[in-house]
């Protein structure tokens, strides 16, 4: 496996990086794309470059700069390495020298050293256990509130005054009242509203847990990276070497369906990349593979590109 690097400036490149690391058959769980708020992104990478390298990729993401980093099996490098290039991949020497003419004390780590040394790495597996929390119930008693609304009928008095106009003679007895001092009192008396409220418990909820033991058999691979020296380097076999035979064979079955030979291009190349994943293999062998990783992103589309998938397979494996 090979890591890539590639600094980019511009969103929409990073985007369209994606999409062809993608279209290319690697995996998203090998790619990182790493932004100044992804901070346990960035702690990966300090602990996962080596000096000064890791300073100058740090600076540059936290000036608003975004760091694709790919993880690659040997024979798909460098075709990851053009595609970063593709789509404006940062020069990193001319952007450390601008940094530094800003007053940055970024280096990056010279390659051109006469010496270099590749380490023999040797994985070894240890087995133990540790208590991992996996869940977490909280539970929070929370205060709601509801109207609620009564009716009840209240009686409400009102005192009246009237004054009348008369005019009539007033007896003998009449007239020795009439001069007396006297006084009236009438209370007025209203009913009103009294709201008084209870609380109960209507409900209890109880949070308990309980403890299994359980034997787990631990299944991994240890690596070990050994260091091969060639004189010849192969290239793999890029898609474009098959641009003539795919587009003959489209000519010839498929020019009449209505569609255009790059609307068929992804089968095309599914095919190329299955025939990467499984050299020396059989259609029979790993057709079932192949029709779920293509359904997976392509639902109900399978019966319709088959026989172009199938076509590109074999054609790229016959070499």
């Amino acid at each position: 496996m090979q890591t890539i690097l590639g600094l980019f400036d511009n969103h929409e490149s990073v985007k369209a990086v994606y999409d062809d690391l993608l279209q290319e058959g690697l995996n998203p769980r090998d790619i990182e794309v790493l932004r100044r708020n992804n901070t346990d992104e960035l702690n990966h990478l300090k602990s996962s470059m080596d000096d000064p390298d890791v300073d100058f990729y740090l600076e540059s993401v936290n000036q608003g700069g975004t760091l694709v980093s790919v993880d690659t099996p040997d024979d798909k490098a460098r075709r990851v390495a053009e595609i970063l290039t593709r789509h404006g991949m940062i020069d990193v020497d001319r952007h450390a020298q601008t940094l530094r003419s800003q007053g940055s004390n970024v280096q990056l780590r010279n390659y051109n050293d006469n010496d270099q040394v590749l380490q023999v790495v040797e994985e070894s597996l240890a087995v133990g256990k540790r208590e991992v929390e996996r869940g977490r119930v909280r539970v929070y008693n929370r205060i709601t509130e509801r109207a609620v609304e009564e009716q009840i009928g209240l009686r409400d008095e009102t005192i009246n005054v009237e004054r009348r106009t008369v005019n009539r003679p007033l007896s003998g007895a009449e007239l020795d009242a009439a001069f007396q001092e006297r006084s009236f009192e009438m209370t007025e008396v209203d009913e009103e509203a009294v709201v008084a409220k209870t609380a109960r418990v209507v409900e209890e909820v109880v949070i308990s847990k309980e403890v299994a033991n359980k034997v787990e058999t631990i299944r991994d691979t240890v690596r070990r990276s050994d260091v091969q020296v060639e004189e010849d380097y192969q290239t793999a076999r890029q898609y474009s070497d098959y641009d003539t035979d795919f587009r003959s064979y489209y000519d010839r079955d498929l020019a009449n369906t209505g569609m255009t030979y790059e609307q068929y291009s992804p089968a095309f190349r599914y095919g190329h990349q299955l025939a990467d994943h499984y050299p020396g293999r059989s259609w029979t062998d790993i057709e079932s593979d192949a029709h779920q990783m293509w359904e997976d992103r392509n639902p109900n589309t399978w019966d319709k590109f088959r026989a172009i998938i199938r076509h590109s397979f074999e054609r790229v494996n016959a070499k």
